[in-house]
C-alpha cells in the first residue's frame, strides 16, 4: 500500500518532469535537475516560507514562556495551563513546528530515488506518464542522457567530488535563507556583570 502511495504521489511524478526537463534540455541531466529542483522549490515556497515566519514566531513567544515560567514557576499545573493558552492565543499547534520539513522531505527524497534509478539502470518504461511517451521516450534509455557535470560524472558511485560540491552549495543556501531571517535580539547582560563597580 505505501509502495503504491509513493510511486503515485512521489516518485512518477518527478520521474515525467525529469523525463520532459531532459527532453527539453536534449538530454543534459544537470540542467534537467538545477531547474527540477527550481521547480519543487517554488511548488513550496509558501511552506518554507511559514516555517521562517514559525521560527520568528517561536523566538518572539521563548519570550512569553520565560515570563510564565517567573511568574508561575511554583505553580506547575497553572503554568501548564496558561502556556497551552498562550499557544491558542498565537495559534501554534506543538506539531505544526515540523509540518514544513514533512512536506518537503518526501518530495527531495523522490528526487534523489528518481536520479538513483537512472543511475543504477533501473529505469521502468511503466513509470512514464503515456502522454510523455510521445516525446521523450527516447530517454529511458540512459545511453541517450549527458550525465557529465563540468567533467563529473553524475551517475558515478561514491563521487567524492560531486558531495563536495553539494555540500557547499547546502552551505551557502543555509546562510543565504539566515541572512534573510529577522534578527534575534542578542540576551541582556546579567544584572550582576551590571552591577560591577567601577
Amino acid at each position: 500500500m505505501f509502495k503504491v502511495l509513493w510511486n503515485a504521489l512521489v516518485y512518477r511524478p518527478i520521474f515525467n518532469i525529469l523525463i520532459a526537463l531532459l527532453y527539453l534540455f536534449n538530454g543534459n541531466l544537470w540542467r534537467a535537475i538545477i531547474i527540477l529542483t527550481l521547480l519543487i522549490r517554488g511548488l513550496l515556497w509558501n511552506t518554507t516560507k511559514q516555517q521562517t515566519q514559525m521560527q520568528q514566531w517561536m523566538w518572539d513567544m521563548q519570550k512569553k514562556m520565560k515570563d510564565l515560567q517567573d511568574k508561575y514557576a511554583d505553580d506547575p499545573q497553572m503554568l501548564s495551563q496558561e502556556s497551552m493558552k498562550l499557544m491558542k492565543e498565537w495559534g501554534l499547534a506543538p506539531l505544526k513546528w515540523c509540518l514544513g520539513m514533512l512536506i518537503q522531505l518526501p518530495v527531495f527524497i523522490g528526487l534523489l530515488y528518481v536520479i538513483r534509478s537512472f543511475a543504477e539502470w533501473t529505469i521502468s518504461a511503466d513509470s512514464i506518464y503515456s502522454f510523455v511517451v510521445p516525446f521523450a521516450w527516447q530517454f529511458l534509455d540512459t545511453a541517450n542522457i549527458d550525465h557529465n557535470f563540468f567533467g563529473l560524472d553524475l551517475f558515478a558511485k561514491n563521487n567524492i567530488p560531486l558531495t563536495i560540491i553539494g555540500a557547499v552549495f547546502v552551505y551557502f543556501q543555509t546562510k543565504l535563507t539566515m541572512m534573510f531571517q529577522p534578527a534575534q535580539p542578542k540576551p541582556a547582560a546579567s544584572a550582576v556583570g551590571q552591577a560591577m563597580p567601577d
